[in-house]
């Protein structure tokens, strides 16, 4: 017989109060209670509908939206290519448009998905404004460890503790600020992952298994942020762990099953995702953070991956800043206060100085307890992990450990998981203060002296912070590296005094915070409290202390400036009256962090933003695009021309004697559209082909000035055919669409037909006259395909096998899981019904 899962007692704090409420009705009073705090932290959003914030990485997303819908609208079908952005790249496969809702099957998806319904109605809560999911999400949050509280059998005031203080977490706040909601999506669901696993392993039931596929499913799609994915799975993984030592002498058998059974959970579960992991997993072999630069030095990247070191460990999180846990603002926040470590940051991994304080509390106390086990081996290892480089022998550790876990960046990022793990862990020890067995009750009294201490220690602090803060100002620099350089003398006198501010008048807040705990732990076990007065106090310090700091990163936007980002202006209104098919370089910005606005209005630009970037493109921006030869004006023409390059929008005179034609002045904007005349066509015939399989050589070749794309072809593989300079040619393309390319053409003799299209080697098939023939990787970028002489149809077709078997593998598993989750459900409901019936 299965050992249940060990939790805490559960006998309700405040034991002794009549109450006609029965226990669903207290339960949905607490849900209310979540409700209400979120809806007062959030009002200028969901009352005032208020965005967020502009700019960043929010207008990116608008912009790709926008884009991409308008492509569904004007050629009726899902675009798995992304054509506005470094010259065009795979949209699904790198996550650059996910809604996955506009393909007809998956559509259906939702009219079966209980959460379907449930978000609808959790938006309707919100007003079901533009960011009502948004704010949703944090009222889930709340919700699920809320309920995974209560599943481990805690009470509802110290439940509402866990599930306060980690959906109010400064970092998820911030990160939504930020535009990054799905992420804080993802982290919303772990609390629900763990209930269910929790649930399986403690009784293997069909229900449960197909409840805990099901939220699975949820986690790796909705919307399946894969790093917290990981690490939501890495804490999962220590349970099993802990589960197979705990029974390895009583249930050796059950060990097996449960393994079993979350192991098909979790592959079901990734069914779900099939559409998404397929597309991104084929993706990941080109991109940066798989792929080597070009020229990397041996031992640059980390093993197995194409990030070098330190690109993997920024935003590493130094040992010192764990000092944020309880001073949020002790390094200036946010930037440009921000004066710790990291390149910028923009919150703490705060959720409160009460959970810190319980959780200690619960690792003295119940350390014996599976999941205190459990919960602080996730808290102890996603902090070590945190530290990145300032811990390099033990993050190398886990780089050659743990499996993936070289293709994420931001070392950071996995406090979420130590934010969860220290809430929970929170519920233990305020349930070791306020239900104590008999054995722990005296343990429980020898705290006081303790409480006492820390009391007086709190009043201390607080008048060092308040009376004796002049004595802080000179044992901290109050600077980070580089801000001499950054700043001017006036402004770093500012700066240091602000940041000197903020520290004190943090630490002053930690110290009240500390002494207030402090006291009513003290009193109640003095018994001069009740047991609900004591929760309720706690619980309104935690709610104070956590919105008071939230207020402090959330900057709401009135809506009209968001709409002011994505004005047509006179620039863009004459890149669009051209209606042939070209490409514009803005060399107003740097290629690999363009402006939105671009691609809002649907300009293809060779630069652009994206994380992922396939390595080949950056490779070209690395060692090629910046590479010219003119020192006034450093940029490969090479490169240029064969991209298609039409216009140049430059926010100064380009050199007279480069041969640009200046085209249009935006006097608003103080932007000048240059035309570029050698601009090769979308498609072209070469005259001949050099074969060059060395990369420094390639790169050299294509950096110099012998090099002319319109005559010659570059490969980096020999190839079986032969071409021969023609005396005439034509191309037409017939249809140009972001999965298809189709072109009439006619050539003399036979020749090398290259198409200004980055080369993607996973789903892009081409055609001559019907018959599949092979696309060379030409020039490093682009593609190229063998044409005989005479005239034909040429299609180059997006078809990635990954992607529609995705499409029904996900299908099959979602409706699969869905239907024996409600075979069960009903089931189940039905025992219920019966007379005599046990409770479930």
């Amino acid at each position: 017989m299965t050992k249940k899962v060990p939790a805490a007692s559960i006998r309700p704090t405040g034991r002794g109060q009549s109450s006609s409420l029965r226990n669903w009705q207290k339960d949905a009073l607490s849900i209310a209670f979540l409700y209400v705090s979120v809806l007062f932290l959030f009002s200028d959003y969901v009352v005032q509908n208020k965005v967020f914030t502009v700019g960043g990485d929010v207008s990116a997303g608008l912009s790709v939206t926008q884009a991409a819908e308008e492509l569904i609208q004007k050629e009726g079908e899902y675009p798995l290519w992304f054509p506005y952005i470094f010259s065009g790249m795979p949209s699904h496969a790198s996550g650059m448009y996910g809604d996955v809702s506009k393909i007809p099957v998956v559509r259906l998806h939702r009219y079966f998905n209980p959460f379907y319904y449930i978000s609808g109605a959790v938006n309707l809560l919100f007003f079901n404004r533009d960011h009502s999911w948004e704010v949703a999400t944090f009222f889930l949050a709340g919700v699920f460890m809320f309920v995974l509280a209560r599943f481990l059998g805690f009470g509802r005031m110290i439940a509402l503790v866990a599930a306060v203080s980690f959906m109010f977490c400064n970092f998820f706040v911030a990160s939504v600020a930020a535009g990054h909601g799905g992420k804080v999506r993802t982290i919303a669901y772990i609390p629900l992952v763990v209930w269910t696993v929790l649930r399986f392993f403690g009784k293997r039931k069909t229900m449960n298994w197909s409840l805990m596929a099901f939220v699975m499913g949820l986690f790796f799609t909705d919307p399946g942020h894969t790093q917290i994915v990981y690490y939501g799975f890495l804490v999962v993984g220590i349970y099993c762990v802990y589960y197979g030592i705990d029974h390895f002498q009583s249930d050796r058998l059950g060990i097996l099953k449960s393994g079993a059974g979350l192991g098909a959970a979790m592959l079901l579960g990734l069914g779900f995702g099939a559409l998404t992991y397929f597309s991104q997993y084929v993706y990941s072999s080109v991109t940066m953070r798989t792929v080597p630069p070009a020229f990397a030095e041996a031992g640059e990247t980390a093993a197995g991956s194409g990030m070098t070191f330190d690109y993997i460990t920024n935003w590493s999180f130094h040992p010192l800043e764990s000092v944020t846990f309880f001073i949020p603002t002790f390094f200036g926040l946010e930037s440009p206060y921000y004066w710790g470590w990291m390149t910028f940051t923009s919150s703490a991994f705060y959720f409160g100085l009460l959970p810190v304080v319980a959780a200690v509390l619960a690792v003295i106390y119940r350390r014996r307890t599976l999941m205190v086990k459990v919960l602080l081996t996730a808290a102890l290892l996603s902090w070590l992990i945190s530290f990145g480089r300032f811990f390099e022998p033990f993050f190398k550790l886990m780089l050659a450990v743990l499996p993936y876990f070289d293709k994420f960046r931001v070392p950071s990022m996995i406090l979420s998981i130590f934010a969860f793990s220290v809430c929970l862990l929170a519920c233990y020890g305020l349930d070791f203060v306020f239900n104590p067995t008999d054995e722990e009750r005296k343990k429980r009294d020898a705290v006081v002296k303790p409480l006492l201490y820390l009391l007086m220690a709190g009043v201390v602090l607080f008048l060092v912070f308040t009376l004796f803060k002049g004595a802080l100002r000179d044992v901290f620099s109050y600077l980070n590296e580089g801000d001499a350089q950054r700043y001017n003398a006036q402004q770093v006198v500012q700066l240091k005094q602000i940041r000197y501010e903020m520290l004190v008048s943090g630490g002053a807040k930690f110290a009240a915070i500390l002494a207030i705990a402090a006291a009513v732990l003290y009193f109640y076990i003095r018994q001069k409290l009740s047991a609900g007065l004591a929760l309720s106090l706690l619980l309104a310090v935690l709610v104070v202390d956590t919105i008071h700091l939230n207020k402090k990163v959330l900057r709401p936007q009135n809506r009209t400036a968001q709409a002011a980002e994505f004005q047509m202006t006179e620039t863009i209104r004459f890149l669009k009256s051209d209606t042939t098919r070209f490409r514009i370089f803005p060399l107003t910005e740097h290629a690999q962090s363009g402006s939105p606005v671009w691609t809002y209005f649907g300009l293809e630009n060779i630069g652009g933003y994206s994380p992922t970037k396939m390595r080949i493109y950056q490779d070209i921006i690395d060692f090629a695009l910046y590479k010219g030869s003119n020192k006034d004006f450093p940029i490969n023409m090479n490169v240029v021309r064969m991209l298609n390059v039409k216009y140049l929008v430059a926010q100064g005179r380009i050199p007279e004697d480069l041969g640009f034609r200046l085209v249009h002045i935006d006097q608003n904007e103080k932007q000048l559209t240059y035309e570029n005349p050698r601009m090769l066509p979308r498609a072209f015939f070469a005259s001949e082909i050099r074969v060059e399989s060395d990369r420094a050589r390639l790169f050299q070749y294509l950096n110099s000035s012998e090099f002319d794309p319109a005559l010659t072809a570059l490969l980096e593989e020999p190839v079986d055919f032969q071409i021969t300079p023609h005396d005439s040619s034509h191309i037409r393309i017939a249809e140009h669409r972001s999965n298809r390319i189709a072109m009439d053409v006619y050539v003399d003799r036979s020749s090398l037909l290259v198409l200004s299209e980055i080369y993607y080697p996973h789903g892009w098939n081409a055609y001559v006259d019907g018959q599949p023939t092979p696309i060379h990787k030409t020039d490093y970028i682009l593609r190229s395909v063998f044409v005989p002489a005479g005239s034909h149809r040429v299609e180059f077709l997006l078809q990635p096998k990954e992607f529609t078997l995705g499409v029904w593998l996900g299908s099959a598993c979602f409706f699969g899981v869905t239907a024996l989750l409600v075979v069960t459900g009903i089931s189940a409901a039905m025992k219920l019904r019966r007379p005599n019936s046990a409770p479930a």
